[in-house]
């Protein structure tokens, strides 16, 4: 809000979604990179429970984009 009397309506809902969707590909880019650790002794299962983990994070930010996106959609409608 503070931005359309700087910038403009339009000008400002485009910053705003910039900046969403740089913090949406940052996000994805740290999830996608691969673990940087030393090589050790993995037990059985771990590998399984890191997947698992992997995916629930992703979950998450998919719940959260969904939610971002579901109450612009419903603030934009009058």
């Amino acid at each position: 809000m503070a931005l359309i009397p700087v910038v403009g309506a339009v000008y400002a809902q485009l910053i705003v979604a910039a900046v969403f969707l740089l913090v949406i590909l940052v996000t994805m880019f740290r999830l996608q990179r691969p673990a940087r650790e030393q090589a050790r002794a993995v037990p059985v299962g771990a590998s399984a429970d890191a997947t698992a983990h992997r995916q629930a994070q992703f979950a998450q930010i998919a719940m959260i984009i969904e939610a971002v996106m579901l109450g612009y959609a419903m603030s934009r409608k009058r």
